[in-house]
């Protein structure tokens, strides 16, 4: 997979099956850099949807597909107004040194 076609294009992502080396390292930078823009690897989405400086519609569909894809956890879903928190098990699980999540 070219980098184009794997992130320039939205629906590459919906399509993809199998996950390359190439596209861990994508994972494990976007994951570092939500870390980088929320400050913590425990979140609120409206946080990071605030302060990524990408369009809304963007951050929510990356927020989605890294759900959809297990890099991200839902600890509290999101009710009314109320935006869910969300976290990143593995990291998680790695600083602490054993299986949290």
């Amino acid at each position: 997979m070219s980098h184009k076609s794997g992130l320039l294009q939205s629906n590459a992502f919906s399509t993809m099956t199998t996950l390359t080396e190439a596209d861990v390292k994508k994972a494990v930078l976007a994951q570092l850099k939500f870390i980088e823009l929320t400050g913590k690897p425990i979140f609120r989405t409206n946080h990071f949807v605030r302060n990524s400086g990408i369009p809304e519609s963007t951050a929510r569909r990356m927020l989605h597909l890294f759900k959809e894809r297990g890099l991200l956890k839902e600890l509290i879903p999101g009710r009314g107004r109320r935006s869910s928190i969300l976290a990143f098990p593995e990291l998680l699980n790695i600083a602490e040194g054993r299986k949290v999540f």
